[in-house]
């Protein structure tokens, strides 16, 4: 009986001990989730003449999603560059004049996420930036990566549109033959010196500023191999319509 009785005591206590331990876990927690930092951050960089980093912690597991994205819109003088850690390391370059672009997605883990600002040189300029890490997008944030989304979007249906436009003007039929335009090119450099045993390189193109349709004549070299200099002897280029001479670019 007695010892019955000192069983049902020591059951008792540890009962009692870990429930004790048990509230305290709970209690910590509960102030552990309540006072984690937000997992997101949006900041807009004024002095873009340093480098800068903006730091962001996930939520602790369970409480975390696999979402990490960022999103980016502003005005740059000179070039610079994004370094984002969480687990891997990306550079995201950034080009001179207006930037925007959405960068991430969904992961299956997360580590904390850090983008640093690295200027390249004196940078004047603004940029805005949003970095989300382990937690589903705020109506704010999702109203700007729809817009940033939809941007991105219809850049790309005008570039493959332009790149489409080029290409139909490329392969519209030429008056001048290749042959003919070496022929074209050969009176214009008179008695040139280059190599006999190479082909005469020809090349059709827009003329980057009047957009014209352009064929320019390579004359290889007669230098030898590992000598410096230009592997070419002599460049022309002429309308590839008229035949007239518009550049003549030698290798001296």
């Amino acid at each position: 009986m007695r010892k019955l009785l000192n069983v049902k005591k020591l059951s008792l206590g540890c009962s009692i001990i870990v429930g004790i331990v048990f509230t305290v876990f709970c209690f910590f927690l509960v102030a552990r989730v309540l006072t984690w930092p937000p997992a997101g951050q949006t900041v807009t960089l004024t002095d873009l003449s340093k480098a800068q980093e903006i730091y962001v912690r996930s939520p602790i597991f369970p409480f975390r999603t696999g979402n990490m994205h960022i999103l980016y819109e502003g005005v740059l003088s000179t070039n610079a560059t994004f370094e984002v850690i969480s687990g891997d390391k990306t550079i995201i370059p950034l080009q001179t004049g207006e930037v925007s672009g959405i960068y991430g997605g969904l992961e299956d883990w997360l580590n904390d996420l850090s983008v640093r600002f690295v200027p390249n040189g004196t940078v004047v300029g603004t940029l805005k930036i949003t970095a989300v890490c382990g937690r589903n997008f705020t109506k704010e944030e999702w109203e700007w990566y729809h817009k940033l989304y939809m941007k991105e979007f219809y850049d790309r249906l005008q570039e493959a549109d332009q790149k489409t436009k080029e290409d139909d003007v490329l392969q519209t039929a030429y008056t001048i033959s290749d042959e003919t335009a070496i022929a074209i090119a050969k009176r214009f450099v008179g008695d040139l010196d280059y190599h006999q045993n190479k082909k005469i390189k020809v090349e059709r193109r827009l003329h980057w500023t009047s957009n014209k349709k352009i064929i320019r004549v390579t004359f290889p070299s007669n230098h030898p191999e590992e000598a410096q200099g230009p592997d070419y002897a002599a460049k022309v280029t002429i309308d590839a319509d008229t035949g007239e001479l518009i550049d003549i670019l030698g290798s001296s």
